[in-house]
């Protein structure tokens, strides 16, 4: 099972965060440890939820940027989940098309 699930939209208070923290309790009761990549550096609403099991990004910062592509592109036998926060949105699908992602 090696895919990963971005949760998306360039609108705020959308209900992005509650759908991700959704899937990520889903895939955690069915004994799965996703991999949880949340881009609201500021707040890390998930982190504060999964400590053990979610990174803050901050889409801004090219680091950042590597740690979450390498993170997708890295084959795993679990789940990934992105928030990706509205201030990100644009960021992450120009940095994907620049990369032939």
């Amino acid at each position: 099972m090696d895919f990963a699930i971005i949760v998306a939209s360039p609108r705020a208070r959308s209900g992005k965060t509650l759908l991700a923290r959704l899937l990520a309790e889903h895939f955690i009761l069915g004994g799965q440890r996703p991999s949880i990549f949340d881009t609201d550096a500021a707040t890390a609403p998930l982190v504060g939820r999964f400590p053990d099991d979610a990174v803050a990004l901050d889409l801004e910062r090219v680091t950042d940027q590597m740690a979450l592509i390498d993170g997708l592109a890295t084959p795993s036998a679990n789940p990934r989940i992105v928030d990706l926060t509205h201030s990100s949105f644009k960021k992450f699908f120009d940095v994907m098309l620049d990369s032939d992602y």
